[in-house]
């Protein structure tokens, strides 16, 4: 089964290398409408960590299955599983996602320069898309 995403020509760049601690994570939550932005929650073993934005563009929640048998390029999953996913967050550049999105936003020019992550847990896999001109914060909570 190959849904309509295709992910050829995508290249996974490690982001962020360093910051988030070598952990078993799991998605713990993906919150969105906050006050102060979005966060997207993963626990560990034995971290704790959350990614935060004012907002994404988009933000979509897959099973690792899912992704991994219909989605997700072969290519660069066999790339990073070596290490079993150990920076855990992905830019993915020639993203196939933010060309798609330039030909249906009709309202959002910011989705136009958006950077795409992708966040590898043990049970599941997040993408997100976040204007250039935000920051992707990470902490420990």
């Amino acid at each position: 089964m190959k849904l309509d995403m295709e992910t050829k020509n995508e290249e996974w760049v490690e982001v962020f290398k360093g910051l988030i601690s070598v952990d078993n994570y799991r998605l713990k939550v993906l919150l969105t409408n906050l006050s102060d932005g979005q966060e997207i929650r993963l626990i560990g073993e034995q971290n704790r960590f959350k990614l935060s934005c004012i907002y994404y563009d988009e933000a979509r929640v897959f099973s690792r299955e899912l992704y991994l048998s219909a989605i997700l390029d072969k290519e660069m999953f066999t790339k990073f599983e070596k290490n079993n996913f150990q920076n855990v967050i992905y830019e993915v550049k020639n993203s196939q996602l933010v060309r798609k999105l330039e030909y249906t936003s009709y309202y959002d020019l910011g989705t136009l320069h958006s950077r795409h992550y992708i966040i590898i847990t043990q049970d599941s896999v997040v993408e997100i898309l976040v204007s250039a001109n935000l920051k992707l914060d990470i902490s420990q909570y």
